[in-house]
Parts: structure tokens; C-alpha cells; sequence
């Protein structure tokens, strides 16, 4: 009802007085409204449940290199990240 209301208040103007007509027009609207979202939002959640959910494979565990390289996406972006990658596959690379 507080939708209707406010719906209401918008619809008449400020200074009209209050006219049962319009607000029973407004309450109508306002109530086949609700009922066409709530069928449009059960037609979408039929939708979602008939979806196939696709599961897939784990990922496989990083190895510590790719586990270092893989934590510079955070640094911020005055970091030469690439420059940084880059030394860190030499250290593995050497090894």
C-alpha cells in the first residue's frame, strides 16, 4: 500500500483534494503491475532451474612460480610487473 500511496501522490497533484476515483485507477494499475513482475519473475526462476548447471574440471593446483607471478596482479601499477615476472622465471629457470 505505501507503493500505491506514493504512486498516488505523484499521479494527483499537490493541491487537488482527494478523489477516490483516481486512487482506486492508481490501486488497480499498481496491483496488475505487481502481478505481471511476480509471473515474469517465476517464468525467469523456471528458466534458471531448467538450465543445465556445467561443472568443470578443478584447476590444478600452481606451482610456486606461477603461484609468485600469479600475486603480482595485486601490486599496485606503479610496479613494472612484467620486469618483476620476469626475474622471478629466471630465479626458476636457474635453479
Amino acid at each position: 500500500m505505501k507503493s500505491v500511496w506514493a504512486h498516488f501522490r505523484r499521479v494527483a497533484s499537490p493541491h487537488r483534494p482527494f478523489c477516490r476515483k483516481l486512487f482506486s485507477q492508481v490501486l488497480a494499475f499498481m496491483w496488475k503491475s505487481e502481478r505481471v513482475r511476480i509471473q515474469a519473475a517465476r517464468e525467469a526462476a523456471v528458466r534458471v532451474a531448467a538450465t543445465p548447471i556445467v561443472v568443470s574440471a578443478p584447476a590444478r593446483p600452481l606451482s610456486p612460480m606461477e603461484a609468485r607471478i600469479d600475486g603480482l596482479k595485486y601490486l599496485s601499477a606503479r610496479y613494472r610487473i612484467d620486469l618483476m615476472a620476469a626475474e622471478i622465471r629466471a630465479e626458476y629457470a636457474n635453479a
